[in-house]
């Protein structure tokens, strides 16, 4: 079972090179102890060492993610990324444009009807609040069997403690009629089980009579307080008896996690909660199609918006301590450097905006917009800038509980030269806040980017995988949903001359999985398409069946058609 252990990250970010291999043999050899035993110490270090070597080739740099990485070698095979039954994860582990965490979540979500558990699991109480381990896993008191991983837990604070949800899910039985206490096996318990987006199940046994705040069906959200801990069932004082099943029964075969505040829980230590339950929360919903400046030149617009979906309403001023900004940064990488120097009247150096309306209720849409601009010294490129609303209780993050990875892809020019400026028009982009599937001229606004975007309800992103290809090449169209779109959707797909708006092709289709599609076809529409110049361009524009009705549209594909003119 794989896991990303934030304790121990901590601890191995103090450590280089050889202390990290020594740490994370260490954490192997315990982990995977049957794996490990065929190994000689220094073949583990080896492994461990081609490991670092292979993550930062896919740009996985921190240690955390380097670990990670080390772990899908060891709980997959050494050669996972080029395996013919798993070398789909080098096509995530090369996207361009996600996370090293959303990379390496992307393949744990994928493994996980394998691999079981991968959620994050924090004690089962309020944060700050302190538990004690009573009994840990596999102990012959009582912890055989169903309940080998089993943990139980008493407050040092207080007897009757609040009980908290230790992640994200949905509520799927519950009992807490039931009074009867002592070490008599046959006592019926009171329980609830949570079911969570990962195939498991955790279980909160010994709830207090009549305590439950939820009901059968309820989403709850980690750190929500659900019950009372009791001393009901076979039991002999008040205590939580918790443990994580991949079974939808009230008490079914544990299976072993981690927790997040502690790479091991061991009885009679006591223990601090890290749960704490995030009320503001956020989905993507759309943003202006990426930027293009001039180094030296006038500033540009920029906006993103966001649906709230968290339980609290964002606010444009600090009076009810419900302020929301746009920043630099995302939630795992929060006020980064890449991007200063773009700023353009903003609040602060890592502050870019404050959302608009003032005041955004749950279900309603805030809009962050600011303004960029490339000092003269900047050399022509592409820059990334990546953003994320930010509340008092820190970087949001989606209401599935995945972060946010949301970015600008700035294209930077020198500035024409005089003689240029008779020889091309101006290539302004101009933004407002309305959400793009409502502008009336999608091409007519197009920059000509090969990753610039119209995004529509269902599509946050459609492109090619390049920017110029030949006549008759093989080429890819990759297609980024929102969250909103199931597995199994259908995606509809036209190609478009962007001059022209002349369908060139068939319709096309693929199939929604993990919120992404990919097409493939040949270029060969060029066969029968009669072309004006040395080299067209074409568009994508893509929906989902029975979607939004207005299409996401892609930047320009450049096919070079020489070969089909005649003089």
């Amino acid at each position: 079972m794989l896991t990303i252990r934030n304790d121990q990250i901590i601890e191995l970010r103090k450590c280089k090179d050889d202390k990290f291999v020594q740490k994370v043999k260490n954490f192997l050899i315990f982990n995977y102890a049957v794996r490990t035993s065929a190994l000689t110490e220094k073949e583990i270090e080896q492994s461990i060492r081609l490991g670092m070597k292979r993550a930062k080739a896919y740009n996985l740099l921190s240690e955390k993610s380097m670990l990670a990485f080390i772990e899908l070698m060891y709980t997959l095979t050494d050669d996972f990324d080029t395996n013919v039954n798993t070398k789909w994860t080098k096509s995530i582990l090369s996207e361009y444009g996600l996370s090293e965490s959303q990379k390496l979540n992307l393949i744990i979500s994928k493994l996980n009807g394998v691999w079981g558990n991968m959620a994050k699991f924090y004690l089962p109480c309020e944060f700050g609040k302190k538990l004690k381990c009573t009994q840990g896993n596999n102990n012959q008191y009582s912890h055989t069997g169903k309940a080998k991983y089993a943990y139980d837990f008493v407050s040092t604070e207080t007897t009757h403690f609040n009980i908290c949800s230790t992640s994200d899910g949905v509520v799927k039985k519950i009992e807490d009629g039931n009074s009867k206490t002592g070490l008599i096996k046959t006592n019926p318990g009171n329980y609830i089980l949570i079911y969570h987006e990962d195939n498991c199940y955790s279980l909160y046994y010994h709830i207090d009579k009549d305590s439950s705040t939820v009901k059968t069906g309820d989403r709850v959200r980690q750190g929500q307080v659900i019950a009372l801990a009791g001393n009901v069932g076979y039991a002999n004082g008040v205590h939580l008896h918790f443990q994580i099943q991949k079974e939808e029964k009230s008490w079914g075969q544990s299976i072993s996690f981690l927790f997040e505040e502690a790479s091991t829980i061991e009885a009679h230590k006591i223990y601090t909660s890290q749960n704490k339950l995030n009320k503001f929360a956020s989905n993507y919903k759309g943003q202006a199609p990426y930027p293009k400046l001039i180094a030296g030149g006038e500033s540009t617009e920029w906006w993103i918006q966001f649906t709230n979906t968290g339980d609290e309403i964002w606010e444009d001023n600090n009076r009810n301590n419900k302020i929301t900004k746009l920043g630099l940064g995302t939630f795992s990488e929060p006020d980064i450097q890449e991007g200063r120097e773009f700023q353009c009247e903003w609040e602060s150096p890592t502050r870019l905006a404050v959302v608009s309306p003032s005041s955004v209720k749950k279900g309603e849409v805030g809009t962050f917009k600011f303004k960029l601009k490339a000092p003269s010294s900047m050399t022509t490129g592409k820059y990334i800038l990546k953003v994320t609303p930010k509340t008092p209780d820190g970087w949001l993050k989606q209401d599935d509980g995945q972060e946010l990875n949301c970015f600008a892809e700035i294209e930077v020019q020198n500035k024409p030269l005089i003689e240029d400026l008779f020889n091309s028009a101006s290539d302004n982009l101009k933004s407002d806040c309305n959400i793009s599937n409502e502008q009336s001229d999608i091409y007519g606004q197009s920059t000509g980017m090969g990753s610039l975007i119209s995004a529509n309800a269902d599509i946050q992103n459609v492109k090619w995988d390049r920017d110029f290809c030949l006549p008759d090449e093989d080429i890819n169209i990759h297609v980024v949903c929102h969250g909103n779109v199931p597995d199994g959707a259908l995606l509809e797909l036209s190609i478009f001359e962007k001059d022209t708006q002349n369908i060139v092709t068939n319709p096309l289709s693929g199939t929604i999985y993990n919120n992404k599609s990919e097409v493939s076809l040949s270029v060969d529409w060029m066969k029968t398409y009669s072309p004006e110049t040395s080299q067209d361009s074409f568009v994508v524009s893509a929906s989902i069946k029975d979607g939004d009705k207005q299409p996401a549209i892609s930047g320009e594909l450049q096919v070079d058609s020489l070969d089909f003119i005649f003089l």
